[in-house]
């Protein structure tokens, strides 16, 4: 069932809970609201208001996540404007943030956009099997959504914003039980069940300890008809988080976190509408896939962390301490990318590997307390990382099909075969400092001097090509940031905003360098955003509206080219791209019982410069890819009594993307392969409490949308939202 943006008004009147900026607070019936509650941000690594923070920040609190079981970043990323995900083809995704995209191929560059888990950064890698950063939103705080660039405070790989997790700390005052579970069946497929548990427990006076963990157990809902395997993209997910909080003194704390989380895929949620006609498999419907490889996902995640924090009368001394480790293996059929159309050859061609990733990092800063005329921030930042990654694909059979195409495959048809060693150090000084010269006016400046050091060891071959390699470079510059605010009144601020941010350059392996000509390492991308906004309470603090504009000019674009007289896809800079755009969060008490949430965003993202690839129709004017010109979302709450005595509850969302190309290339033949239809989901959820246990019932994609999310270059494989999901969920609290 399809839904167009015409019919997103309909559905409002059942609308709940989307782009929360503000959370709602109860009085004492723990049912009925009065006013919205002030949410505090940690956004500029201080504890400032929302509504008073000259900066756009999307909020979802962990109540909320809860709200929607929330489990990883695509449960909840439609919710917050300007927003979008690319989930891409060998089961990563990378996050889109008010239209800055990379070229949605093959080897796509390092992320645009930072992720966090406190203060633990999440990134991925340049490479064949790079995947965003996948953390479950169990006992989590909140999540802050810093749109536009966050060079100055955040560093590199912030380019269009920044996710922040803010996990719970421990509780020192009281224990705290929480137990779920949750079944459902999913259309088209077969059943899911899961659960989590949280547990507080103070240790003393001034310590405790916290531990949240969770399984999950979802059934796929694509068949494969090449294999004859039902519902391969089934996906098992364990973890767990230990957390201890010792407050030493009055003045002193420290805060040490444990996290691990296993993730086990069985195929990609990936569907294929042609199939594979040479071999008389030809799918049918929308959950149907050929493959002639069998596919997998295992997936292996680790965090530590130790903060330490001394507050000074005037102001404060953090250090971050972390440690993460991610383990990736995967497999991919690689039957259609070595499709011999010459030859009309299908053949199975297994392709797959292995890497592992290890981060250290130390944050040194000293802040003011944020309570006088003048306020200022200095740090100090540090990171080492290894990356470690193996590649394999085979051609099995082939030969014998296809004897002429022995100058390409060895005689053991192994065609590719690579390790790749990456190592890199960054080195930053940043500060920020504030000056209130009115009573009613702020100016804020910021800057961040970073160095960055990489080197690349490369062995194996390609084909007939050795990949056999070292390559080494540094890079340094200075980001900076300035904004002003004017408090036009007690209940709105208005304020105007510029910062800059950048990405590191990348390394070309030696194949492409060698026969494509390309060079051995790509400069940095960076860009200067230029926003204003307003911020504003209204309705005797029943009604907040909050709306930004932007413009963003994007330098020397990272992006892959493929030229195919050399058969190689490789990295270069190529010229500019401008993103305007204005974003708009409401939050909205309607009565004590009944609440309105929403937002929408509107993005025009698009090239300045032609691509540099004679092969690549992307004049000026393309459309950057996978950047929907409209998002929004719209949602309600009603809250109400049952049997004189119980609380209830109704919610629903309606969740809106646009429609959007996934590559920049403009043929025809690529343009019609690319475009992705608008699509809309709706979830619904009714339920109760009683005493300490509440039960629901929930209806996630009401309608079965089938919501076309992403579409790779080198077939039609498209990666598809689940389908319709209904089940129910118990919940027991005890505090």
């Amino acid at each position: 069932m399809r839904f167009s943006a015409s019919r997103f008004g309909v559905l409002a009147g059942i609308a709940v809970f989307c782009i929360p900026l503000q959370v709602l607070a109860e009085n004492t019936d723990d049912q009925y609201t009065t006013v919205l509650e002030e949410v505090i941000v940690t956004a500029t690594k201080r504890e400032v208001a929302l509504q008073d923070l000259a900066l756009s920040v999307g909020v979802l609190t962990g109540d909320q996540l809860q709200d929607i079981a929330a489990i990883d970043l695509e449960d909840f990323w439609r919710m917050i404007p300007s927003v979008n995900v690319k989930d891409g083809p060998f089961g990563g995704n990378s996050v889109i943030i008010r239209g800055l995209s990379d070229s949605a191929s093959f080897n796509s560059p390092e992320s645009l956009n930072a992720f966090y888990v406190d203060d633990t950064a999440i990134t991925y890698v340049n490479g064949l099997f790079a995947t965003a950063g996948s953390v479950a939103m169990v006992d989590v705080e909140r999540v802050e959504v810093l749109r536009g660039p966050q060079g100055t405070l955040v560093g590199a790989n912030a380019m269009g914003g920044a996710i922040r997790v803010i996990t719970n700390e421990p509780d020192v005052a009281a224990p705290f039980y929480r137990a779920e579970a949750n079944l459902s069946k999913t259309a088209h497929g077969g059943w899911n069940y899961g659960g989590q548990a949280v547990a507080n427990q103070p240790t003393g006076e001034n310590s405790a300890i916290r531990l949240a963990a969770f399984y999950q157990d979802d059934d796929g809902f694509i068949d494969d008809i090449g294999l004859q395997r039902n519902n391969i993209n089934d996906r098992q997910r364990v973890g767990a988080r230990l957390s201890w909080l010792w407050q030493a003194t009055d003045r002193f704390e420290v805060l040490a976190r444990v996290y691990g989380e296993s993730i086990e895929d069985g195929g990609y949620d990936y569907t294929d509408p042609i199939g594979k006609p040479g071999l008389g498999l030809v799918t049918e419907g929308d959950y149907q896939i050929a493959l002639l490889s069998p596919e997998f996902r295992d997936e292996d995640l680790g965090i530590a962390s130790l903060r330490l924090r001394y507050t000074f009368d005037w102001g404060e001394l953090y250090s971050a301490t972390n440690w993460y480790q991610k383990e990736l293996e995967q497999a991919y059929d690689w039957s259609k990318e070595l499709y011999f159309d010459f030859f009309g050859i299908w053949n199975p061609a297994p392709f797959g590997g292995n890497n592992k990733q290890e981060d250290f990092s130390q944050e040194l800063r000293i802040s003011s307390s944020g309570e006088s005329v003048f306020n200022w921030l200095g740090g100090l930042y540090y990171l080492n990382q290894d990356y470690k990654s193996k590649a394999i694909g085979a051609t099995p059979g082939l030969l014998e099909k296809c004897p002429p195409c022995g100058f390409l495959i060895p005689p053991d048809e192994v065609v590719l075969n690579t390790q790749d060693r990456q190592k890199r150090k960054d080195l930053a000084l940043f500060g920020e400092f504030s000056w209130r010269f009115a009573e009613r006016w702020e100016a804020t400046i910021g800057g961040r001097w970073y160095r960055i050091e990489r080197d690349l060891i490369s062995e194996g071959y390609f084909g007939p090509f050795p990949t056999d390699d070292s390559v080494s470079g540094d890079s340094d510059d200075f980001v900076p940031k300035a904004s002003l605010s004017w408090d036009v009144s007690d209940e709105t601020m208005i304020y105007g905003l510029v910062s800059q941010g950048f990405r590191p350059g990348q390394f070309n392996n030696a194949p492409s360098r060698e026969v494509c000509g390309a060079r051995a390492i790509i400069d940095s991308d960076d860009l200067t955003n230029y926003e204003f906004g307003v911020k504003s309470r209204l309705a005797d603090g029943r009604l907040s509206i909050n709306a930004t504009l932007f413009n963003i000019d994007w330098n020397d674009i990272q992006t892959n080219l493929f030229k195919p007289e050399c058969g190689f896809v490789f990295l270069e800079n190529a010229g500019r791209a401008t993103s305007n755009g204005l974003e708009v969060d409401f939050s909205w008490l309607v009565t004590d019982s009944f609440s309105l949430l929403g937002g929408f965003g509107y993005n025009e993202a698009k090239l300045k410069d032609a691509l540099p690839d004679p092969d690549v129709d992307a004049p000026a004017g393309t459309r950057i890819p996978n950047v929907p010109h409209w998002t929004a979302s719209l949602a309600g709450t009603w809250n109400f009594r049952w049997a004189g005595q119980y609380a209830g509850y109704l919610r629903a969302d309606v969740q809106y993307v646009g429609s959007r190309t996934t590559l920049f290339d403009q043929s025809p033949d690529y343009l019609t392969l690319s475009k992705l239809d608008a699509y809309t989901l709706v979830n619904f959820r009714i339920g109760g409490d009683v005493g300490n246990w509440r039960t629901e019932i929930f209806a996630d994609n009401l309608f079965d949308e089938t919501a076309d999310l992403f579409c790779c270059r080198y077939d039609v494989e498209t990666t598809i939202a689940r389908p319709r999901t209904l089940g129910i969920r118990a919940i027991w609290v005890y505090d």
